[in-house]
């Protein structure tokens, strides 16, 4: 088994990331490509670390060497957040444009 693509990923939280997966050469099967880790998962939304294990089983039961990607999601900005006020018969909104209500 080897790593397609980096062994450990940054990513910002909500970023959009697409695993590279791993490839395979066995003396039954021939050779290929895992798309998804065999074990582990992302969520891409919530910070964290996350494992992912690749490998491969042939057809008559052999299991290849596992492989391992490491990927962190990180939260790094700020959320822009609105507070919206009742001021003078109108509306306001901090760090936005006044809309008024008539």
């Amino acid at each position: 088994m080897t790593l397609l693509g980096d062994d450990m990923v940054t990513l910002e939280a909500g970023d959009n990331w697409v695993d590279s997966g791993a490839e395979w050469i066995d003396s039954t099967d021939g050779s290929g490509t895992i798309s998804t880790a065999s074990s582990g998962s992302v969520n891409i939304f919530v910070p964290g670390t996350y494992t992912l294990e690749y490998w491969y089983t042939d057809s008559i039961g052999v299991k290849s060497n596992i492989v391992t990607r490491t990927v962190t999601v990180e939260k790094t900005t700020r959320d822009f957040i609105t507070t919206w006020e009742t001021f003078n018969n109108g509306w306001s909104c901090t760090n936005c444009v006044v809309i008024p209500t008539a």
